[in-house]
């Protein structure tokens, strides 16, 4: 029974993980939209927007950003001591999950694509209240020149550079390295609540 519900916590911890994805794509909540902003300021900072991230490589920068992140929470929960015991006990269930991480990945992808249009005026509006027509004029000066076009184009090669990804692995390994103490604790906790007891 405890192994049993030791590989459900487990489970449910990779799912946690996975499901964070989808929600940090969602847009700012209208309270932060709330303030006024300069329609100059505004109209400065689309052009801006559009010039950081042309329409043309969203799809790229989605894909990229996606498929590192997807594939460094993959490798973090696949690899973890936790899944590795499971998966001895149980072969069959690596496949399950995998399947999940996948289902889980093409999710991502498209919520992030539905929400592109609502991010790209939530960072316009954040860049209006931040910066003055004329250092967005100055900025949207260097993006126009070769130096500005060539980081414009090599911004999502970077977030997949085998480097960079390496370092998010490791990153995402000594996370979920602590999360099960962190899990135990709190489900001591709030086992100790429901009997009227307490840990402190």
């Amino acid at each position: 029974m405890m192994r049993r519900y030791a590989m459900m916590r487990s489970i449910a911890a990779a799912a946690a993980l996975l499901a964070a994805g989808p929600v940090l794509a969602q847009a700012a909540p209208p309270a932060a939209q709330a303030a006024d902003i300069d329609p100059a300021r505004l109209a400065s900072a689309t052009r801006l927007v559009d010039a950081v991230m042309p329409a043309s490589l969203r799809d790229n920068l989605i894909n990229q950003t996606t498929g590192t992140m997807m594939a460094n929470v993959n490798r973090s929960v696949l690899d973890s001591p936790q899944m590795t015991a499971m998966f001895q006990k149980q072969p069959r269930a690596r496949a399950i999950v995998e399947r999940y991480m996948a289902q889980q990945a093409d999710e991502t992808r498209v919520t992030m694509r539905e929400t592109m249009p609502a991010m790209m005026t939530v960072m316009a509006r954040a860049y209006a209240r931040r910066l003055t027509v004329a250092q967005m004029e100055e900025a949207q000066r260097f993006f126009a020149t070769a130096a500005g076009q060539a980081y414009v184009f090599a911004a999502p090669a970077v977030m997949a550079d085998p480097e960079f990804a390496a370092l998010m692995q490791t990153t995402m390994a000594k996370a979920m390295a602590r999360m099960p103490v962190r899990a135990k604790a709190m489900l001591d906790e709030l086992k100790a609540l429901e009997s009227g007891t307490t840990t402190n």
